[in-house]
């Protein structure tokens, strides 16, 4: 008679290590995305929050004196992104990126007339997989968006472009804009 044997076999112990193996390969596929998803929403919390916050010092809708200096200032933007806790005079986004305001015109370009009845946000070194995620929270609020160059949605200019998930994708993921860092986002409200 065989002694009985106490233990594991082989094949239950590779069969708990497979098991292992796939959860630690989806938890480091799956991280990301959620970093990805939970930076886009911040980030467009952020800029939410200071749209209103324009209109709210730019009463009369007037913005041709409105610079990154006068919103920082006037704490339009948290405190993390300031430049100097204590005099802030320009601010980062959350990946380093220079964000500036200025009055503009409805197509985005850099106005220098008074009254300038738009605003234009620039947020730089946005990555990838946020461009992507954050572009359909700031579609809603914003009039004009672009990334890069690439015009995604335009509703205040004479020339309107509708939102087009595609050329998101596409825009998002230049590949010249991303080897230099991110995607500059380029947004324009009234």
């Amino acid at each position: 008679m065989r002694p009985q044997q106490h233990g594991f076999t082989l094949i239950e112990l590779l069969l708990v290590l497979a098991i292992i193996a796939a959860l630690a390969v989806a938890a480091f596929i799956i991280y990301p995305r959620v970093q990805a998803g939970r930076a886009a929403q911040n980030e467009a919390d952020i800029l939410s929050a200071f749209q209103a916050s324009m209109k709210g010092l730019f009463t009369t809708g007037d913005y041709s004196k409105a610079t990154t200096a006068v919103t920082a200032g006037a704490n339009m933007w948290p405190q993390a992104m300031w430049n100097s806790p204590t005099a802030p005079t320009s601010v980062s986004n959350e990946w380093g990126g220079a964000v500036t305001v200025g009055p503009s015109t409805a197509a985005g370009a850099t106005s220098a007339t008074t009254p300038a009845t738009y605003f234009t946000v620039t947020y730089a070194a946005v990555p990838y997989d946020v461009c992507q995620k954050l572009l359909p929270d700031l579609i809603a609020n914003w009039g004009r968006v672009a990334v890069g160059t690439t015009v995604v949605q335009d509703t205040i200019s004479a020339t309107t472009t509708q939102y087009d998930p595609s050329a998101v994708a596409t825009a998002c993921g230049s590949s010249a804009q991303a080897s230099a860092g991110g995607v500059t986002l380029t947004l324009t409200s009234n």
